[in-house]
């Protein structure tokens, strides 16, 4: 996604909605928005539900993008690499 060295977010997103951004510039990623959606997805249904929010809104747009949507995808990704120890754990007894 092109974030290394990117400052880590303590945050997956901002507090509200993503909006559709209309009028934004439409963007062609250096990566594959829809895999990375999907891969995003998979996290945050078995070991990180505490990107669910941030995904979803996300994921709204996964057909037409614009700047505003990968920046919130980037978002994403800073958060996960500065929480990467975080997850659920079980821990079966």
């Amino acid at each position: 996604m092109g974030i290394e060295g990117a400052k880590p977010k303590a945050t997956p997103a901002e507090t509200e909605a993503l909006p559709a951004d209309k009028l934004g510039i439409v963007s062609d990623p250096s990566f594959n928005n829809a895999s990375v959606i999907g891969m995003l997805q998979y996290l945050q249904g078995y070991i990180r539900p505490d990107i669910s929010f941030a995904v979803s809104q996300c994921t709204r747009y996964i057909h037409h993008h614009t700047n505003m949507h990968i920046m919130a995808l980037k978002r994403i990704g800073t958060y996960l690499l500065k929480t990467s120890e975080k997850g659920i754990i079980l821990k079966p007894t």
